[in-house]
């Protein structure tokens, strides 16, 4: 029973990864993420709404502790922040000043994505060598399935 629920778990994984991909946030794509004044009454829905349609992409919304909002929209570049800044200001009557417009470029996500790429395939390579010096090879070989089903069920989850 349990190793069917595993495969189960496991082809669940492997089919979220590769049909809806893995979603990368702001810092990995780039964009633009606007932070509104503590002053500003605003809902995190009438928020998603403005900035979706102001951007073409879909908009993260989040309501900060000090009462004001932090808009995250993905693929966004300098020109389009200032029009989606403005549209921010005009349709949810917060003046243009109160709302602070930081861009984040793709490459350093780009670059932090590869290394840690890196990181885990130099891992897998450092297991493998010390399962194989420790273990007999059958436990060896079970030991790895179980630590690439494991990092796969994490991945699916992120998925």
């Amino acid at each position: 029973i349990w190793y069917g629920v595993s495969i189960l778990i496991t082809i669940t994984a492997i089919i979220g990864v590769a049909v809806g991909g893995l979603r990368m946030g702001i810092e990995f794509q780039g964009g633009a993420v606007f932070t509104t004044d503590t002053k500003a009454k605003i809902s995190t829905s009438q928020a998603t709404e403005v900035a979706t349609e102001a951007s073409g992409h879909m908009a993260i919304v989040q309501e900060l502790g000090n009462g004001g909002l932090r808009i995250q929209i993905t693929e966004v570049d300098t020109a389009k922040a200032n029009e989606i800044k403005e549209t921010l200001s005009d349709e949810l009557g917060i003046p243009a000043e109160e709302i602070n417009a930081d861009l984040v470029g793709p490459s350093w996500g780009e670059q932090i994505a590869n290394k840690a790429w890196m990181g885990l395939g130099i891992f897998m390579v450092l297991v493998v060598i010390y399962l194989a010096i420790a273990f007999e090879w059958r436990m060896a070989v079970a030991a790895l399935i179980a630590l690439i089903h494991d990092i796969t069920i994490t991945v699916g989850v992120y998925a």
